[in-house]
């Protein structure tokens, strides 16, 4: 998931994401901002979050068997952190290993009953 991570790279390599991927960020960025100046837009926007929190917030609940809210409040988390390192990722200030560090970390926090 996360471009440039060591499974997808050469060990003695300092992974980055390429430059594809980092327009890619960049091109979501532009629509998020759009959005925030076109209420149907980023109702659109709003509704694909919604969604996959509801599929994250329904796998932690089958894994976890934590109750609904605490369900609900880990998914909003995991999608807020990884939009984060998103930022983060194509600014350069962290490296994909480090950003699949906090996943992993965060994942397993989560998904520990």
């Amino acid at each position: 998931m996360i471009p440039g991570a060591a499974a997808h790279s050469a060990p003695s390599a300092t992974p980055t994401p390429d430059d594809a991927w980092r327009i890619q960020v960049m091109a979501w960025l532009a629509v998020v901002g759009r959005a925030a100046r076109n209420p149907e837009m980023s109702a659109r926007l709003s509704a694909g979050s919604t969604r996959l929190a509801r599929a994250l917030t329904a796998a932690i609940r089958l894994s976890t068997h934590h109750p609904l809210d605490q369900a609900q409040h880990d998914a909003r988390a995991l999608l807020a952190l990884v939009e984060g390192l998103l930022l983060q990722l194509a600014r350069h200030d962290i490296t994909p290993d480090e950003a699949s560090t906090v996943i992993t970390r965060f994942v397993a926090a989560t998904f520990t009953p």
